[in-house]
């Protein structure tokens, strides 16, 4: 199951290679109230774009299925991801692939999440900050499926989607 902590070095190695730059990782944010989106002036030209995300939804899929020592629970996820810069029409269309990317099905295996192919739409959002920002932000939203594991040795009951290692 993903979480707000897994997502974001999932979409940095997605956009960016295995090993993102310290840079490219400071640009991949939590999308806020206050999100900061710069406009195409401001945005580096080495990292060329700036990544906001955001856990929307998790919803229980199946009945939990009841272990010795944990619940495991099929949910069904949705996350957004909006980008903004010089790159960012092209990298949200990239994520139109992802489904048929093993290098993306590798990245989401190891948090024991599976992208859903389903319609994914690509749609440019036009967000003024100030008057300052004139250039569109793309945004997209993706579902996957992945498992609620939920600790019922320890009280009060923890849930163990951490980093891959569930177990």
């Amino acid at each position: 199951m993903l979480t707000m902590q897994t997502l974001k070095p999932l979409l940095e190695r997605a956009f960016f290679g295995p090993t993102p730059t310290a840079e490219q990782e400071k640009r991949v944010v939590p999308l806020r109230g206050n999100f900061f989106i710069p406009t195409a002036e401001e945005v580096d030209t080495d990292v060329g774009t700036w990544i906001g995300y955001m856990l929307l939804s998790t919803t229980p899929n199946i009945r939990t299925v009841d272990g010795a020592v944990e619940l495991l629970q099929s949910v069904k996820q949705v996350f957004r991801v909006a980008l903004a810069g010089a790159n960012a029409e092209e990298l949200a269309y990239s994520t139109l692939l992802w489904n048929d990317r093993y290098d993306i099905k590798q990245l989401f295996e190891h948090e024991e999440v599976q992208l859903m192919y389903t319609a994914r739409t690509v749609r440019p959002f036009y967000l003024e900050q100030g008057g300052m920002n004139k250039e569109p932000t793309w945004i997209t939203e993706i579902p996957c499926m992945g498992f609620n594991k939920t600790d019922t040795d320890r009280t009060p009951w923890v849930t163990r989607n951490s980093g891959g290692n569930n177990g």
